[in-house]
Formats: C-alpha cells, sequence, structure tokens
C-alpha cells in the first residue's frame, strides 16, 4: 500500500529539489535518480524547458503560476521492500502519470519508519512544450489510481475504497479508518448547522461555510473538500432526509424572550442581558437566550464571571487532551518503526546468513545490497529485542498498534467536544460584549445630547 499526494510548487524549485536530494535521507545520494535531467542541477534545466516552451509557444505565466509539481508516495511500515523496489515504483508512477513528456527528479527516503519517494517534475513537458493539466481531486485519484497498480504487481497492500488524501498525513488517514468517516464527519456538521440555521436557506449557507459542496435534486447530497463523491443525506439516516432536515429547523423549541418568561428564568445572566439589550434595537436577542439556556443546561453557567472560569477548566482539558495525543501519536510510531524492523529482519534474514556463508562476498554483497543494508539496520536497531521470539512480539506489536490507535480515536472525539463546549462558551461571550459596548456607546450619546441641550 503506498499513500499518495501532490503539491503545487510556485517558486523555490531549488530548494525543493535540494530538500528531497538530502544525503542523509538518501544513503548518500543512492536512491536518486534523474528523468532528462541530472538531479543537482535539475531546477536549472527544468528553467531552461520553460523558457524554451515560451519562446516556442507563448507566456505560460498568464496561464498557470505552477514551475513543478511535488509528488509523495509513502509505503506502509508492514510493506517491506527495498529502497531501490520503491524507486522503481515511484519511476514507474510518474512517468505514466506524466507520459513520459516531462522532466523529473526522485528521490527515496529511508530515514523514517515509513520508505516514501518524494518526486518532482517540471511543469512544462520537454517533448511537446505544454504544461501539466492538473485538475483538483481527478489528478490525486489518478495518481493514486497508478500508484495502486503499481504497488499491486509487487504484492504490496492496497487502500480499498479510499477516499482523496491529498491534504491528509498517512497517520491521519489511518486514524480515519479507525472511525473518522466523511458519514460521520458530515453528520455532526448537519446537527451543528440545524441549530444554528434560522431556515433552510440559512442551512445551506452554513454548510457552504463549512466547505461543502451541495447537490440538489431528487435528493439532497453533500461533498467535501477532499471527496471524490457527493454523499446522500438520506443514506445517512431517517434524520438526515432533505424533508426531516426542513423539519428540525422548523420545529426548532424557540425561546420567547418576555416579561413572563424572564421572571421564571433563574439566571442573573439572562437579566443583565436583558437589561442591556433593552438599550438597543438588537435583533437576535432569541438567539443569546437560547445559549444562555444551553450553557446553564450543559455547563453550569450561571453568572458573567462563570464565563471565564468555565472556559479556563474546558481550554486546561483541552490542552490535557491535545498532550495525550502527541504523546500517543509519537508511541504508536516508535511501535511501528520498532515493528517494521522485526519485519525486515524476519525477511531478509535469509539473505543475511546466505551472505556470510557464501564464497565470493563482493558478488554476493553486489546482488543483494538494498537487502543487506536494510536488514544491517534492522538488526541494529533491534538488538536488545529478544530475536528468539521475534514472531511473537510481531503479532503483539500489531495488536498493540491498532489498541493505540483505537485510542487515539476516542481521545480524538473528547478534544472536540472540550473544543465545542471553548466554542460555545467564547460564542456568549463576544455577543455579551458587543452588547456591552454598544450601551456604554448609547449612554455617551444620550450624554452628549443633554450636554448640547444644556
Amino acid at each position: 500500500m503506498a499513500y499518495t499526494k501532490i503539491k503545487n510548487i510556485k517558486s523555490t524549485v531549488n530548494k525543493a529539489i535540494e530538500y528531497i536530494t538530502n544525503p542523509l535521507k538518501t544513503n548518500n545520494g543512492l536512491y536518486i535518480y534523474g528523468y532528462n535531467v541530472t538531479p543537482k542541477t535539475a531546477s536549472i534545466e527544468f528553467s531552461f524547458t520553460e523558457k524554451l516552451a515560451e519562446d516556442i509557444v507563448g507566456d505560460f505565466k498568464k496561464t498557470n503560476g505552477n514551475l513543478a509539481y511535488h509528488i509523495i508516495q509513502s509505503f506502509d511500515y508492514k510493506d517491506i521492500l527495498t529502497p531501490q523496489e520503491a524507486l522503481e515504483i515511484g519511476k514507474k508512477t510518474v512517468e505514466e502519470l506524466t507520459d513520459g513528456k516531462y522532466e523529473y527528479v526522485i528521490a527515496t527516503h529511508i530515514d523514517k519508519t515509513c520508505i516514501h519517494n518524494h518526486i518532482i517534475f517540471n511543469a512544462i513537458s520537454f517533448k511537446d512544450y505544454k504544461r501539466f493539466n492538473s485538475k483538483p481531486f481527478k489528478t490525486v485519484a489518478q495518481l493514486r489510481k497508478i500508484s495502486d497498480k503499481f504497488c499491486s504487481e509487487q504484492g504490496l497492500n492496497i487502500i480499498e475504497n479510499s477516499k482523496n488524501n491529498n491534504s491528509k498525513s498517512y497517520y491521519e488517514w489511518s486514524m480515519e479508518r479507525q472511525g473518522l468517516s466523511w458519514k460521520k464527519t458530515l453528520k455532526n456538521i448537519i446537527d451543528k448547522n440545524i441549530l444554528n440555521a434560522k431556515t433552510f436557506d440559512e442551512f445551506i449557507k452554513l454548510m457552504k461555510n463549512d466547505k461543502y459542496e451541495i447537490k440538489q435534486g431528487k435528493y439532497l447530497a453533500f461533498k467535501h473538500e477532499g471527496q471524490e463523491r457527493y454523499i446522500r443525506c438520506y443514506k445517512l439516516g431517517n434524520n438526515y432526509s432533505e424533508e426531516m432536515i426542513k423539519n428540525r429547523i422548523e420545529n426548532k423549541q424557540k425561546f420567547k424572550f418576555n416579561r413572563k418568561t424572564l421572571h421564571k428564568l433563574p439566571l442573573p445572566l439572562n437579566i443583565l442581558v436583558m437589561l442591556k439589550s433593552r438599550k438597543q434595537a438588537i435583533t437576535n436577542i432569541k438567539d443569546i437566550a437560547e445559549l444562555i439556556l444551553k450553557l446553564e443546561k450543559d455547563y453550569n453557567i450561571k453568572t458573567k464571571k462563570d464565563i471565564k472560569t468555565e472556559k479556563g477548566v474546558y481550554s486546561i482539558k483541552y490542552n490535557e487532551i491535545k498532550s495525550d495525543m502527541k504523546a500517543l501519536e509519537e508511541k504508536t510510531k516508535n511501535l511501528q518503526e520498532e515493528q517494521r524492523n522485526i519485519l525486515i529482519y524476519l525477511k531478509y534474514k535469509t539473505i543475511n546468513d546466505s551472505y556470510k556463508k557464501s564464497f565470493n562476498k563482493k558478488n554476493f554483497y553486489k546482488k543483494y545490497e538494498s537487502e543487506l543494508i536494510l536488514f544491517e539496520s534492522a538488526e541494529k536497531s533491534i538488538g536488545k529485542l529478544d530475536i528468539a521470539n521475534l514472531e511473537t512480539l510481531r503479532d503483539s506489536n500489531e495488536e498493540n498498534i491498532k489498541e493505540l490507535q483505537k485510542e487515539y480515536v476516542e481521545l480524538n472525539k473528547k478534544l472536540k467536544t472540550e473544543k465545542s463546549k471553548i466554542e460555545t462558551i467564547e460564542k456568549l461571550e463576544n455577543k455579551l460584549n458587543k452588547i456591552s459596548e454598544k450601551g456604554k456607546e448609547q449612554e455617551q450619546t444620550k450624554k452628549k445630547k443633554r450636554n448640547i441641550l444644556l
């Protein structure tokens, strides 16, 4: 399995190529390759191609500012392959994507838990001088499809039914597999916007603000940035069809703010809002009142002072959870790295044993150089482990990684809950501050009028 993403490069191509060809990441430059260019001078050669294209075809800068594209192709820690094998997969992938018409530099990095390729290819073809036609989402999907094909040929795992992963890291994608799905996210966003919308049209606007594309016709459907297909709302459950969404918006319990209601409320904060709001023509008083009731019920906030106190408490919880997530992510990555070294050791131990017994070690090493380098590195890393029980440790590690990922998902849910609480409290605080400021302005205006009359 290879996780892929592609990014635009609008400037400093030389710095991008310098980064990917770092000797410390590529075994002193052993795993670097340039197609129709020399890696060290590739950025200059890219610019020569562009200038030649401008002379022959025209000025490309008027239509598109991209100088190059950067592909990242990262292999799963469980997919054990040599750097040369990864390099070959990367070369085949980019050449099929670009039809072999674009210069590129590829570097295979071996300094992380997962072997991964960095590919930078020119935005201008050196064969027909045409600009690479990059289409949002379609190019990403095409890249993944090509990558999956060559990974499958090597017997690597394939991401089944994966969504567009242009903006996520492999770790984020892995977490999403554990339960953070597009459908679940969409349901949460719909629920939030139903609460905040007064009409269906306003609900649609809020969905657009949350970066959802809307399709209205026989079925209401939404698609977020990064998705390939629309999700029909009725498939989310009975409460999410277009008719039910409209019904939920229209039948929300409205808080009628009047004198009788005011006397029934035991909240000093409500009285404060009422008194402040009388001094101005505020239109959203009902929304504020609803928010106050929610704060009393959900957060036990009864006074203005409670707002700062509770916000501080939730902020502390939020930061603690975030810190726990970071530590858990680091722990998971360390365990994945250990697991990868175990898998490498077990896979190439036979080759290493044969190398030790071989008569012509020089020729044998030349033939299996990558495998032996990987084995040597893995052997050093697992030196403190119980070599005799590596297979048992491999199985237990896999279970532990899954448990850590599940724990990460649960923490992420808690983090979102605390963030939602903070945002709700801040929303009320901002509205109260606006009311107070407008009240002060009106008082000052009245004083000025009195002074003028005197």
